[in-house]
């Protein structure tokens, strides 16, 4: 939950801060209010000494891709809706914090629809879905597959370890180097660069994790994103009761960060060596700021703040309420459905209400492949029976 490929732009970094003495009422802003932008607050409230004030500016919802929709009387998950059990940091604050696990929700079939017909399906038996996949995918590969993602969370469980020590780092290749020094170089390099691991693999397993997690084809993916991919297609992966975004709101109330409901549209060094945020003809001055949000180029910062302009996707998420999923659409009955060939969705599955109660009728959340096709009403009564209600979404990434 805390990977998200925004840059986070430290003007004053911790380490700085705790360097300097500030007198009591030092300010710091903070640039964005999702997951990033509220636990940076609920961090520096809870590290520094004395605890500085913290402004949180976010012009939209606080959580970012943490989102909810409700649809009859029901919320859903739209953006991040799972959590890794090697997450350290969530895992501690959903605690420290009284926040609750979500029961898990009934089992749902997951098949891989190629675009012609339906090429796996699991099962509710994990041996008989290992001894499948083992078939066709060759046990080497599974070997293999799981030996290369079980070595890169090792690695990536040593950042815990990192910021413990309140290590500090210039930009994102350094963080990476300090992690595993193959990690920069599996960034620039191709997933088709991966040894060992069956082609069917490649285009069915990781396909599916690219496409379902990312809305992204293993074509034009990195290495080191087709682990991260796989890793969130792990088991024991849990959602916190009532929904993920209660986590931000939670952050920012024991942060007791005084949110502002703007968007800053520059920042500036001030006479005094400080920092002078400008937002909607208001400015005020702080003494550090922290960007923890998408950097699109409509942020203006000081002439010593080097960042580059990313361009940003939109991923098209359509919830659907319906009886059921047309079984003569894929030549037999399905529940969860990823594409790992040509399709105009990239995922269709079953989803529960956060709150764990069961509604009068079954809700599907479906992710567009926009690149190909925009759901049209017809693709919608094609697939899904007797299907009444929709309502479409849509959420951004790198």
């Amino acid at each position: 939950m805390f990977s998200r490929s925004f840059l986070f732009a430290v003007l004053s970094s911790t380490a700085f801060l705790h360097s300097v003495s500030f007198v009591r009422g030092y300010k710091i802003a903070v640039i964005g209010g999702g997951i990033g932008g509220t636990a940076t607050a609920y961090f520096l409230r809870n590290t520094l000494d004395p605890q500085p004030q913290v402004d949180v500016f976010e012009e939209n919802e606080v959580g970012g891709r943490l989102d909810l929709s409700t649809l009859s009387g029901f919320q859903y998950e739209l953006g991040g809706s799972i959590i890794h059990p090697r997450n350290k940091h969530v895992v501690e604050l959903v605690n420290r914090l009284g926040l609750e696990h979500r029961s898990d929700p009934p089992f749902s079939k997951t098949s891989f629809f190629d675009g012609k017909e339906i090429v796996f399906e699991d099962s509710s038996w994990t041996v008989v879905d290992l001894a499948k996949m083992a078939w066709r995918y060759g046990p080497m590969t599974l070997y293999k597959a799981n030996k290369q993602l079980q070595d890169m969370l090792g690695h990536f469980d040593r950042i815990y370890d990192i910021q413990e020590s309140g290590d500090c780092f210039a930009n994102v290749s350094e963080l990476l180097s300090a992690m595993s020094p193959t990690f920069p170089a599996m960034t620039q390099t191709s997933a088709d660069t991966i040894e060992d691991l069956s082609a069917e693999f490649m285009r069915e397993i990781v396909g599916a994790a690219l496409r379902v997690n990312y809305g992204q084809y293993s074509a034009n993916a990195t290495k080191f994103v087709t682990f991260v991919s796989l890793a969130g297609s792990e088991g024991g992966l849990w959602a916190i009761d009532g929904g993920n975004k209660r986590l931000p709101y939670a952050l920012l109330a024991a942060a007791d960060a005084f949110l502002i409901p703007h968007k800053v549209r520059k920042v500036e060094r001030s006479q005094d060596e400080r920092y002078l945020l400008h937002w909607d003809q208001v400015s005020d001055t702080y003494d550090a700021v922290v960007v923890a949000a998408p950097f699109d180029g409509t942020l203006e910062l000081p002439s010593n703040m080097q960042a580059s302009v990313r361009p940003m996707e939109g991923i098209w998420v359509t919830l659907i309420e319906a009886s059921a999923v047309n079984s003569s659409y894929f030549g037999r009955p399905v529940s969860d459905v990823i594409a790992v060939g040509l399709a105009w969705f990239n995922s269709i599955g079953r989803v529960w209400p956060v709150d764990g109660r069961t509604p009068d009728k079954p809700v599907y959340k479906v992710q567009e492949d926009f690149k190909i096709f925009k759901l049209q009403p017809k693709q919608i009564n094609e697939i899904f029976l007797f299907c009444k209600i929709q309502t479409t979404f849509c959420y951004s990434k790198f």
